[in-house]
């Protein structure tokens, strides 16, 4: 009866890993680096067509490369986007370059540089980012980082391993 019960614990434990994997690894999305190689700059990249070659869904982050100093990045309104209007962005990144935009919620996201001259020179463009569950939007939320790479997905971590303690609790009691 021994050998019943530590085969209904590795099998328990097998299951709870395998959920806590499926937890995980929705949480982890598509980093696009903006730009491809040339990077965020007045290199001659058509911005528009680029941001249109893909779907971008919840969890997915941009990458901008850029030297520090020479461009930024500006989440705008469509309004202020139409316009190259740098005085009234939503969010704002000046800093050192490398930012990761993650993009956290659907909606709608415009982005530009805020350098003068820099956006009606092109770096610019415009995204809809889909629900990667099938969630309706509420407003679009955006989070800035300057580390060059995907922050760690925390709450999902967190989620799979309270779901692993569980069974195993469950497994054993």
């Amino acid at each position: 009866m021994a050998s019943i019960c530590m085969n209904c614990v590795y099998w328990t434990t097998f299951i709870c890993v395998a959920l806590f994997l499926s937890f995980v690894t929705p949480a982890m999305g598509t980093q696009y680096n903006v730009g491809d190689s040339a990077g965020w700059g007045l290199s001659g990249v058509d911005y528009s067509t680029w941001a249109g070659r893909y779907q971008y869904k919840v969890g997915d982050s941009l990458f901008f490369q850029y030297a520090a100093g020479s461009h930024s990045v500006l989440q705008v309104s469509q309004p202020d986007f139409q316009t190259c209007t740098t005085t009234n962005p939503i969010s704002s990144d000046n800093s050192a370059g490398n930012t990761v935009v993650t993009l956290a919620s659907p909606g709608t996201y415009y982005f530009i540089c805020g350098f003068p001259g820099h956006c009606g020179q092109g770096m610019k463009f415009g995204i809809s980012v889909n629900p990667s569950n099938g969630i309706n939007p509420s407003s679009p939320n955006i989070i800035y980082s300057n580390q060059g790479s995907l922050p760690s997905p925390n709450d999902a971590l967190a989620t799979g391993a309270a779901v692993v303690v569980a069974y195993v609790l469950l497994a054993v009691g």
